[in-house]
């Protein structure tokens, strides 16, 4: 038994195998294959749901190709003849046995556990990444508000410096005057 179809993936309906089969991908080892850049850019796809899909479709056709035909033929319960449901995700072909159906979904729900492992992985470290970010970009903020400041100050300690040395000129000017005039008056007077 292989399953190797896109509508053996859980959570891969219909609408999904379309938008799949419109980029080139038809079986399960397309999918794996594809890199994460043609995936994400499939309507309904996030990071997350391809890690779901490789890590599940990887598991999926290991087992397709762990299976011998001896093996296949024992795992057939025929009085089922119709499709096994592991669980609401996954349903295996009918001639599945039932001891066959738990030992998938085990495996299944294994697969499961390790991509939402993964995506926590991911999001844990997104999010390291953003506030990284936002700390190197505080601190960048505050380097330019610094910046920004000392030069403030030192326009107007600049501005000031200019100011009193005119105030001194003006002052060194008036007193010059007076003492002019004064030798003027007392020579007026002499």
């Amino acid at each position: 038994m292989k399953m190797t179809k896109l509508s053996d993936l859980p959570g891969v309906g219909p609408a999904m195998v379309g938008h799949l089969q419109n980029k080139g991908i038809n079986t399960i080892q397309q999918l794996l294959d594809s890199d994460d850049a043609t995936l994400l850019a499939i309507r309904g796809i996030s990071p997350t749901r391809v890690a779901s899909f490789r890590n599940v479709g990887q598991m999926m056709l290991n087992m397709s190709q762990d299976a011998t035909p001896d093996e296949a033929s024992s795992e057939v319960d025929t009085t089922e003849a119709q499709a096994v449901v592991v669980d609401a995700d996954i349903t295996l072909p009918a001639g599945t046995s039932k001891a066959g159906a738990a030992k998938k979904k085990e495996k299944s729900s294994a697969a499961k556990k390790k991509a939402k492992a993964a995506s926590k992985k991911k999001a844990k470290a997104d999010e390291k990444k953003k506030a990284d970010a936002e700390v190197k970009k505080a601190k960048a903020a505050a380097k330019k508000k610094a910046e920004a400041a000392k030069k403030k100050a030192k326009e107007s300690a600049k501005k000031k410096a200019t100011a009193a040395k005119k105030k001194e000129k003006a002052a060194a000017k008036k007193a010059e005057k007076k003492k002019t005039a004064g030798k003027k008056a007392s020579k007026k007077k002499s």
